[in-house]
């Protein structure tokens, strides 16, 4: 079995890193450093961005410790194509979702991406379908510019969002161009006028 790589993404700029789940502090990674894991792909993929969970990971030095999983991610290259599946953001509401870059509210915001617009969930179909609508929960989802960041799941849908009558819309003139600058309502206002 060749191990799965993972990456350290912490607001914080570092992760703790320890003899066992909770237990004494052994050392610190900073912000970006790459981990090897010590357990099976299926349990790591189980266990990455989930609170409460641990991993077993060997450090560069060789050094076994444990680090918390909601603080890691899987490298691209480690994320096989099977283990991804299309998700829709679902924020009518709002009209747009934050992308930030660990599963956590107070992680840095990454990006914005709007209402309806489609990502891939980088998780199996039955684990998103899992997460899916659920508040709490977390998904790792990449952009469609190749980014990756983490989002909310009760803001996806599994379904993808019915094709406007295109004979309703707007001229492409007459669209009102959304940005981030825009408050919530007016991103909404602006999504459904542009429909």
């Amino acid at each position: 079995m060749t191990p799965l790589k993972l990456r350290v993404v912490s607001p914080e700029g570092y992760l703790n890193a320890r003899q066992r789940p909770y237990g004494e502090l052994v050392t610190q990674l900073p912000d970006g450093a790459i981990v090897e894991t010590l357990e099976t792909a299926a349990t790591v993929r189980a266990k990455v961005g989930q609170h409460g969970e641990w991993l077993r990971v060997r450090l560069l030095d060789g050094r076994e410790v444990y680090l918390a999983a909601w603080y890691l991610q899987l490298l691209s290259s480690d994320v096989a194509l099977a283990d991804s599946c299309p998700v829709w953001v679902h924020n009518p509401a709002a009209g747009c979702l934050n992308i930030r870059q660990a599963p956590s509210l107070s992680a840095t915001r990454i990006t914005q991406v709007l209402h309806e617009e489609e990502l891939v969930a980088l998780a199996t179909e039955a684990e998103v379908r899992a997460k899916v609508g659920r508040p709490g929960e977390w998904l790792h989802v990449r952009l469609p510019d190749g980014r990756e960041g983490y989002a909310a799941a009760n803001y996806f849908s599994l379904v993808a969002p019915a094709a406007p009558d295109p004979a309703l819309a707007p001229a492409e003139e007459d669209k009102i161009t959304i940005t981030a600058a825009l408050y919530s309502l007016q991103r909404k206002n602006a999504l459904t006028c542009n429909r």
